[in-house]
């Protein structure tokens, strides 16, 4: 437990070192004026637009930035020669940023639909997809040499990622966007929203990112060690 803890600390060093918790932050201030200056009397969709991109944003694009950062220095090779558990330094990742991310998601979630919101669904979709996006961002970037190899492959993970963005703003419907994690972190914030989400959409929503955060961890380890261990 104190190796864990002091990896966090480490990686709120990184964090603050390279401005990450302040870009985070001033992004967060913009989707704030945006949702504002905005004359639409309902803009939940949009927050939850908003919302979703601050833990996405976080658990892929920053872990590429960390773990890269530890590429570039060796600090990542002196870690992975120390008894340093595979399972302390994805976790202290994950936990790190979204310690910083649920904060920001919770502001402009307040700010785009008040303050009478369902704060637990609102936390679990948060925390919980936080952790996914951070396993699968390792898992991206474990097996990039450069950012720029990285952030092409981020796009590419996007894509197929935001699909039930479609199903949100009403242009496409389909069932198959329930094989994707972001459709569960939707319908949680629907009904922290105080939209009327089915029962068993909500249990399914739960259950399903509660699964794809334990998946997502699953492949996080094994990309540790094929790809950091094995392939340094």
């Amino acid at each position: 437990m104190n190796a864990l803890v002091k990896l966090i600390g480490w990686d709120f060093k990184l964090l603050l070192k390279y401005n990450i918790v302040t870009i985070a932050i001033v992004i967060a201030l913009l989707y704030i004026l945006l949702l504002r200056s905005l004359p639409f009397p309902n803009l939940d969709y949009l927050s939850i637009l908003l919302v979703i991109s601050d833990p996405a944003m976080f658990g892929v694009l920053f872990i590429g930035v960390l773990v890269l950062y530890e590429k570039d220095n060796n600090t990542l090779n002196a870690l992975i020669v120390t008894p340093l558990k595979p399972s302390h330094y994805l976790l202290s990742k994950a936990i790190s940023l979204t310690i910083v991310a649920v904060p920001i998601a919770l502001a402009i979630g307040l700010f785009g639909h008040g303050v009478d919101i369902g704060y637990f669904p609102f936390l679990v979709s948060v925390t919980l997809s936080s952790f996914i996006f951070v396993f699968l961002g390792f898992v991206v970037v474990s097996r990039s040499k450069s950012f720029n190899q990285f952030v092409i492959k981020f796009a590419i993970f996007t894509i197929p990622v935001s699909l039930p963005f479609l199903d949100l703003f009403d242009l496409i419907h389909s069932d198959l966007f329930y094989l994707i994690p972001l459709q569960a972190t939707v319908l949680l914030l629907k009904q922290s929203f105080n939209y009327n989400v089915e029962s068993w959409k909500y249990i399914y929503a739960i259950s399903y990112l509660l699964a794809w955060t334990y998946f997502s961890y699953y492949i996080a380890i094994r990309a540790y060690n094929l790809n950091l261990i094995n392939g340094r």
